[in-house]
């Protein structure tokens, strides 16, 4: 087919990653028709642009287009012929890769008959190492030579050679000075490529983002959460799949490529997530591997986890089972609590009483045995993916003792004892399946499928005169169906829109027994479209989509429903591969869960009942946010921020005077306003050629809570760690600062414990073994301090646990191959159940 395209002289701002040269043509032609180009189309359709250009010519911009491609640009009386320089009957296509996986680039690749070697035709490889030779022979043989490998050759037994490894070459070379650009931010994300130091030293696929040192992300020492320097979610994926925290877990960090980071990204892969990391592996042919990995506490009790990763490659199918056991049993884990209850019988003044109730001990053991199976597709225009799991969580012991003491008691105490064992089954299925679809279209669809049980009982009983044992036993199933469909458009290089649906309905059956017999039979149903556009050049990049959702929220048959619109409008400026600026805002909304709208009242301890509210309604939130990013170079590299967030009408706690009087009842209202604005700074720093690396992430934010309860605090908080890496071993010191927040649906002003610990491990790219000492200096097992202020009640609570006393960690990974070296990534993990309706 013979094209001839006519464009406006312009400028011509291209970001091309991996496309066709002659879907490039077309584009540029119909964004500049004032400039002739003639070509073939389908001559040029084999070839991929991987390239940025900036120019104001559009003879440079059609050559840096071109590239390494066997292509010639011919300029003639105004004219611009682009013509394929070989032509053949048939196409031989392959990629050349290093020992190390990374494409070798340049390389030259010649075909040679059989005969007597001569050279029939060549070609060279692209910027992934890919080429494309048109050729009239069958049966040729490829020599590939490239400077610093050693000469490599296939014999074509068909027209597809697949990945070629090209060994190194242990030449002698003059000392020369190149340095490795190990990071740079683009208008649409900022790209991180892990050192093997970073690699060998990681255990995990968090390890190696807390070795990288993000400036855009902050990862919590305690639980590992990976989370924006505003505390917004992170999404993760590996290789556009969704992965878990368990698969993290199970990464081959050896593998590991490259690190995206990316806010709200229009890759329909990534389900309308606003960030997202996504981790970029080396990809195999087949074979397959076995992960195990171990890790233990001491000092804390028995804490323990043990999990195995196979994975089996044959073409493309990639088969994944994962099974893992997580033990616990310790003690000193509870909460001590000091309400002041404002009573009003009696018509008294002054009727409070202090009710003081410490743990003295406490004896909790938890198990957990997932197992989950994958199969995924994987081609170059289609992936598809589908997971079961099953998940057995259990806590056959939850028992906390103490002693109870009252302001107006002529006893010094009395005692009381609690337990609260449960058990969850949940069974899971999920599929993600992505297609890449004529005229720059892309489809993807998501489903996800939840069924659970859980049996859970509270009891309670104090040797307090009069007083009744509380006993309350429950049983829960669960029911989750959810699933959404995604069709992105690219018009241009630079333009392109997305049109999603998506639906989903939750119900939760619970059965009370006991001292407060009930049943509640909630449902939640939405249903949403959402459609975006996105302007995306080299230097800037808009991103805006509207969604207009409905939700139905039913108990016991009565329904209610509300539908509103969630409005998200980002834009960045990157003037550079070192610097950007990005400002965004987000309007929204957020609906109660299914445990505070139940109509049933439940007695906690003597004075104190509690019950949700089925008329909670939802509460707005506003989001605005502005950062800017500056990756001066592989040694520093800096993110600064700030963000304002409110969210109004938020449900949250009163308690209103019950039985006459004499007691008080919890329920829920929807009658707070909740105001942060928080601004803060990231900061990495690596000394002597990397050996060391510095990170620090100081912040404060400003809390305004006003309502029911009044508020105001202005907290400071710090996250600071030090690496040293010594060949293949490394320390590394961490420190996290208190966490001080006003936990906003709780009502409550929240105070953690700082937490430090110091690391020293060695690996390679099978093993990794890791000793941790953890707040070695800390004999107590206080981890969290919460104070609540309400007009007839009052309440800190004083919450025990082993995350913030001293503890010894010991954690080891090997990892054994077995065929030819396959794809060891997103490894396939627990899989979460659904949230419960039962209140606690």
């Amino acid at each position: 087919m013979l094209c001839v395209i006519t464009t406006y002289a312009n400028r011509f701002s291209y970001a091309l990653h991996s496309v066709r040269l002659s879907d490039v043509l077309v584009r540029i032609a119909e964004e500049h028709p004032d400039l002739q180009v003639n070509f073939i189309y389908n001559e040029l359709g084999n070839y991929k642009v991987t390239a940025n250009v900036d120019t104001d010519d559009a003879h440079e911009a059609l050559r840096q287009i071109v590239g390494l491609n066997p292509v010639s640009v011919i300029k003639r009386d105004g004219r611009y012929y682009i013509e394929a320089l070989q032509h053949g009957r048939f196409m031989y296509s392959g990629r050349t890769i290093g020992t190390d996986g990374e494409a070798v680039v340049a390389a030259t690749v010649m075909l040679l008959t059989h005969k007597d070697s001569t050279v029939v035709t060549c070609g060279m490889t692209d910027y992934e190492g890919c080429f494309s030779i048109p050729c009239d022979r069958e049966g040729v043989t490829a020599k590939i030579i490239c400077l610093g490998y050693k000469p490599t050759y296939r014999k074509c037994e068909s027209f597809s050679l697949g990945n070629i490894i090209m060994t190194e070459l242990p030449v002698r070379l003059r000392n020369v000075n190149v340095e490795a650009e190990y990071s740079r931010t683009y208008t649409d994300k900022t790209v991180y490529r892990p050192t093997q130091r970073q690699k060998n030293a990681s255990q995990t696929g968090v390890d190696l983002l807390r070795n990288l040192a993000i400036p855009q992300i902050s990862i919590n020492l305690v639980d590992e959460s990976v989370r924006t320097l505003t505390g917004g979610a992170v999404a993760i994926y590996v290789n556009g799949l969704p992965a878990s925290s368990e698969e993290l877990q199970g990464m081959r960090t050896a593998d590991v490529k490259r690190v995206e980071y990316l806010d709200f990204p229009t890759d329909p892969r990534f389900n309308g997530h606003e960030h997202v990391i996504n981790f970029i592996m080396h990809k195999y042919e087949y074979g397959g591997y076995t992960k195990l990995s171990a890790s233990e506490n001491v000092m804390v009790g028995l804490s323990s986890r043990t999990s195995l990763y196979s994975k089996f490659i044959y073409k493309n199918m990639i088969f994944d089972l994962y099974a893992g056991a997580s033990n616990h049993d310790f003690h000193h884990a509870g909460t001590s609590r000091i309400g002041e209850y404002r009573l009003t019988a009696d018509d008294r003044n002054d009727n409070t009483i202090i009710r003081k109730e410490k743990f003295d001990n406490s004896h909790f053991k938890y198990n957990q045995y997932p197992v989950t199976l994958r199969a995924v597709y994987d081609s170059d225009k289609t992936q598809i993916g589908n997971t079961i799991g099953f998940n057995f969580d259990q806590s056959p012991l939850a028992e906390t003792q103490g002693h109870l003491s009252y302001s107006q008691s002529n006893a010094t105490a009395y005692s009381y004892k609690n337990n609260q064992p449960y058990t969850t089954r949940h069974f899971i299925w999920s599929g993600a399946y992505y297609f890449i679809l004529p005229d720059n279209f892309q489809l993807s669809l998501s489903t996800r499928v939840n069924y659970g049980h859980t049996d859970y009982a509270y009891s309670y009983v104090a040797s307090l005169p009069g007083s009744e044992a509380i006993d309350n036993t429950s049983r829960e199933n669960y029911y989750k169906v959810s699933g959404s469909a995604t069709l992105y458009k690219g018009f241009t290089a630079n333009h392109s829109a997305f049109a999603a649906i998506y639906t989903g309905t939750n119900r939760n059956d619970v059965e009370y027994r006991g001292s407060s017999p009930y049943e509640n039979k909630f449902s939640d149903s939405y249903a949403g479209l959402r459609i975006g556009y996105n302007f995306n050049n080299r230097r800037w990049r808009f991103n805006s989509n509207v969604a207009l959702q409905w939700e139905r929220n039913g108990i016991n048959g009565v329904y209610a429903s509300e539908t509103y619109p969630l409005i998200n409008v980002s834009g960045t400026y990157s003037p550079s591969d070192h610097h950007s600026l990005q400002a965004f805002i987000h309007y929204g909304a957020n609906y109660p869960g299914e445990s505070v709208k139940t109509p049933n009242i439940l007695q906690d301890n003597e004075l104190m009942y509690k019950t949700g509210n089925p008329n909670l309604s939802l509460s707005r939130q506003v989001t605005f946010n502005m950062k800017y990013n500056w990756i001066a170079d592989n040694r520093f590299s800096m993110s600064l921020f700030g963000q304002y967030f409110g969210e109004y009408d938020l449900y949250v706690p009163i308690f209103e005077p019950y039985k006459n009087g004499h007691a008080i009842l919890k329920t829920y209202s929807s009658d707070q306003d909740y105001n942060r604005t928080q601004i803060g700074l990231s900061l990495n720093l690596k000394l002597f050629d990397g050996s060391m690396q510095l990170a620090a992430q100081p912040s404060i934010s400003m809390f305004r809570y006003n309502g029911y309860y009044n508020m105001s605090e202005n907290p400071f908080v710090v996250n600071a760690s030090a690496t040293y890496y010594i060949k293949r071993f490394f320390v590394q010191a961490s420190y996290q600062s208190k966490d001080k927040t006003i936990n906003g649906n709780l009502g409550t002003w929240y105070r953690s414990r700082d937490f430090y610990q110091l690391q020293a491990g060695w690996g390679n790219s099978n093993w990794n073994i890791r000793l941790s000492a953890i707040n070695m200096f800390r004999g107590d097992w206080l981890a969290a301090t919460q104070t609540l202020h309400a007009p007839i009640y009052s309440e800190t609570m004083l919450q025990g646990g082993t995350y913030y006393h001293r503890r010894i960690n010991f954690s080891v990974t090997y990892t054994f191959g077995y065929g030819k070296k396959v794809q060891r990534s997103n490894e396939v993990g627990e899989q979460a159940g659904g949230s419960s309706a039962i209140l606690k």
